[in-house]
């Protein structure tokens, strides 16, 4: 399944981290279709950075119980959505290899 962790930084200093998941994706994809935007995965352009933007707004306000701002009015308090870089996890199962 795709997901991604990243890291959103408002303008006030303060940082929030979510997972973006396929649901966001989906959520993206119909936000591009609703505006007339052709959006290519395997080329975004400057799309992938809304792209971003956008599934961090929609994973950050995806509880149906609680208020969900505008998606503009929320960007507007962001300064950057950023991948996580998470560190490689070493294979436990595999042993060192040893030089000659």
């Amino acid at each position: 399944m795709f997901t991604t962790k990243v890291n959103v930084t408002y303008r006030d200093g303060s940082v929030t981290t979510t997972t973006l998941t396929q649901w966001s994706m989906a959520q993206f994809g119909t936000h591009c279709q609703m505006k007339g935007w052709s959006f290519d995965l395997t080329n975004p352009g400057l799309l992938g950075v809304q792209m971003l933007r956008y599934q961090a707004w929609a994973e950050l306000h995806r509880d149906p119980g609680t208020p969900r701002p505008a998606f503009d009015a929320w960007d507007l308090t962001v300064d950057s959505v950023e991948p996580v870089e998470e560190p490689a996890v070493a294979d436990p199962t595999q042993t060192a290899t040893s030089g000659d």
